[in-house]
């Protein structure tokens, strides 16, 4: 387990104001330390110095490809590259670290909106599907599968995406009866109807779902 790094830790004693003697000397005696190299990248962080922070997070990357976790290497080496205006990377980056850890939400979230803004529509299936075997009860992922899904015309895969976030009680339960209603009647599906007035009742001032159900009534 990354076997170049040394684990060691300071005294904690060392990291109080007024050590920072004490802790240099600590450190030249611990070479490619995890937790001063660690500290050394944060601080450069919170200094907003992003390309030195970048070469500090790429040492630990390169001893330590692995180091998952928000604030491991690899989430805060995508939160550098961000900073940086370099997306490629920066979702190149997330990739790998959820491969590592798909139970990251922030890493998960980010990368999934690059994608959407990429339209990599498999990119954006694939990684929805991946945090939701985490934790099936989180709205986000069911909205990206589902906008995957319409995007790329599944629409039986896109109408189970709206059917399961309705089941999860969202705060915009109209919008989603809507969504459902327009992909029901675009399959045929009579209980458009049943969703698009439930989502009329919700929002009687819904000009899209108006629109709907007018064509509903005239293809009567």
């Amino acid at each position: 387990f990354a076997p170049k790094l040394n684990w060691d830790q300071p005294e904690p004693a060392m990291l109080l104001p007024g050590s920072g003697e004490k802790l240099a000397e600590w450190s030249a005696a611990h070479p490619n330390n995890y937790y001063m190299l660690m500290r050394e990248a944060t601080q450069l962080m919170e200094d907003k110095n992003w390309p030195a922070a970048a070469a500090a997070l790429q040492k630990l990357i390169d001893l330590h490809p692995h180091d998952s976790g928000s604030g491991g290497a690899l989430g805060l080496m995508a939160k550098v590259r961000r900073e940086l205006n370099d997306p490629a990377a920066e979702r190149a980056l997330l990739t790998t670290l959820t491969k590592v850890d798909s139970a990251v939400p922030d890493a998960n979230a980010r990368l999934l909106e690059l994608a959407t803004a990429d339209k990599d529509w498999k990119t954006v299936a694939a990684q929805a599907n991946r945090w939701l075997a985490v934790n099936p009860l989180i709205p986000a992922p069911w909205r990206s599968l589902a906008q995957a899904a319409e995007e790329t015309s599944d629409w039986p895969a896109a109408i189970a995406a709206w059917r399961t976030l309705l089941a999860l009680d969202p705060p915009d339960p109209s919008a989603i009866h809507y969504n459902l209603a327009r992909l029901l009647h675009r399959t045929g599906d009579k209980s458009a109807r049943r969703h698009l007035l439930m989502a009329l009742e919700d929002n009687p001032r819904h000009r899209a779902a108006l629109r709907l159900l007018l064509e509903l009534k005239s293809g009567n």
